[in-house]
């Protein structure tokens, strides 16, 4: 199996928690970034994630920064939960990978303006292939992930500042 080394990275926005686009980004095809060569005889390619490159957060639940928990490393899908709240997923179906945020994450800094992509850590995804005499052979390809905070915005409103009082109903 060869590797692709170019950097790969997942971005989801948190604005979009709660809309029918959710805050959600896939890589369609995980199986561009491997090579792989069967020899001889055929084999069987299976993708699974090691989460152990996600990085500690913390998760707005029922108001109280709360840390994230992850599940599921070494299998096809790793889940962040806060007890029984699930906060993010990324899952291996059908060689696509998906990354999909349900829950607002802390970002640190309170200016705005400055708000960076919350850096995530990375999650390796694994390809083991193994071929039809038993020969296993694995390689992994490292996958990065932000998650672009959704800072709140305020418009002014032109021509609504004119105030009006009607004084006939104000007795003496």
């Amino acid at each position: 199996i060869e590797v692709e080394t170019e950097s790969t990275a997942l971005s989801v926005d948190e604005a979009n928690i709660g809309t029918t686009a959710g805050a959600k980004a896939t890589i369609d095809d995980v199986t561009a970034l491997f090579t792989v060569t069967e020899g001889n005889d055929t084999a069987e390619t299976v993708y699974t994630l090691d989460a152990s490159g996600l990085e500690d957060v913390e998760a707005l639940i029922n108001g109280t920064w709360t840390p994230v928990e992850s599940e599921g490393d070494g299998t096809a899908e790793v889940t962040g939960k806060v007890g029984d709240v699930t906060v993010f997923t990324l899952s291996i179906a059908d060689e696509k990978l998906t990354f999909t945020q349900e829950v607002v994450l802390k970002h640190e800094g309170s200016d705005p303006a400055e708000a960076d992509d919350l850096d995530l850590g990375s999650v390796d995804i694994v390809a083991t292939v193994t071929d039809k005499d038993g020969d296993v052979v694995s390689e992994t390809s490292t996958v990065t992930l932000k998650v672009t905070d959704a800072v709140p915005e305020i418009e002014v409103v032109t021509g609504q500042t004119d105030l009006k009082v009607d004084e006939a109903d104000i007795s003496d």
